[in-house]
């Protein structure tokens, strides 16, 4: 694994979550942490959290093998994410 190539899209990521996310708190994806939690923090339920697999794998051009089903926090996306670049 090269720990760079996360922090070049950690930008991409962090944009995709904030567009799926619907919490208002959230004024722009530069607010996105690593300890959010994707359910409690972002309010991504199961069909946004498939709308933002699907988007991380065709905007990186990388495919998941478990859909991300085990993701709790965006650390959690960021290391999947980091496995497949």
């Amino acid at each position: 694994m090269n720990t760079s190539n996360i922090y070049k899209h950690v930008p991409t990521i962090n944009t995709l979550i904030f567009n799926t996310t619907t919490n208002d708190l959230i004024s722009k994806a530069e607010n996105i942490n690593p300890d959010h939690h994707l359910k409690e923090d972002l309010y991504l339920d199961s069909l946004d959290h498939i709308e933002l697999v699907m988007q991380l794998e065709e905007k990186l051009g990388i495919e998941f093998k478990d859909d991300g089903a085990n993701w709790k926090t965006v650390q959690d996306v960021y290391n999947a994410v980091e496995e497949l670049t």
